[in-house]
């Protein structure tokens, strides 16, 4: 067993140092920043800022790499060491238990690529730097599939540029080809399929649904993460209105900075 449970550890630790080391390197900030580095390709990298084919990388099989190594096999680690470790479930389970991983894993970061554009910082604490490092993102992707041309050329130019009317002529380009709503009718399929995939462990070979059941209040965190930061600063605050409500955290926060 304690060999089993070794090559997991070291497994997954390898996948996830693949799975950023490809984040890193497929990020146009990241290649900018190589470059602007070595003086010897000075021009290159103003050429490559500026080229047409800068997002050429940018696909979804490309993402898909990205987000099953980073995230999607070490999100389901715990998981499949407690089968081990307590002799439980069959081959077909651990197989299920992987899939359902990769998936939520994928669900998880397309989500937290979503927030790091359209959330509130002042609400979240976290300021999204994703456009900024020019990051190979879900957002960037399904805006390259429904920009037009001029559209195009504004993200050529603005994208991976820490030029905050920049970042900020991205986000609202975002708003333009309506990407929320993207998300949202990809969010609702990405919870049936997890569901269903859910729904196929039978129980009788050792892992049990119910090992899912923290995931439901997870799938919703857009929608839930004003309330869970409300139930971390005063009770009074809860009663105002939402302009109200941000207001008075930013001016907590800056109070206790």
């Amino acid at each position: 067993m304690y060999l089993d449970l070794l090559h997991l550890f070291l497994e997954n630790s390898l996948l996830v140092e693949i799975g950023q080391s490809a984040d890193n390197l497929m990020s146009s900030g990241e290649l900018a920043s190589r470059l602007e580095s070595d003086p010897f390709h000075a021009y290159e990298n103003n050429k490559w800022n500026n080229a047409p084919g800068k997002f050429d990388h940018f696909t979804e099989e490309n993402y898909d790499f990205i987000v099953s190594h980073k995230g999607g096999h070490f999100f389901i680690l715990g998981a499949i060491v407690a089968l081990v470790y307590l002799g439980l479930g069959s081959s077909r389970n651990k197989d299920q238990l992987m899939q359902i991983g990769l998936a939520f894993g994928k669900y998880a970061q397309i989500q937290d690529d979503f927030l790091d554009a359209f959330a509130d910082p002042i609400i979240t604490g976290k300021i999204g730097t994703d456009i900024q490092e020019g990051k190979c993102t879900w957002l960037i992707i399904q805006a390259l599939k429904r920009c037009n041309h001029d559209q195009r050329k504004l993200l050529e130019n603005a994208y991976g540029r820490r030029d905050e009317v920049k970042v900020q002529q991205v986000k609202q380009l975002y708003r333009d080809l309506e990407l929320d709503k993207v998300y949202e009718s990809h969010e609702a399929k990405a919870l049936a399929q997890l569901q269903e995939m859910i729904a196929k462990v039978d129980d009788g070979e050792g892992l049990r649904q119910s090992a899912f059941d923290i995931m439901p209040s997870m799938f919703h965190l857009p929608r839930l993460w004003m309330k869970q930061l409300l139930t971390r600063i005063p009770h009074a605050v809860k009663n105002l209105g939402y302009e109200k409500q941000r207001e008075t955290i930013r001016d907590i926060r800056v109070k206790n900075s």
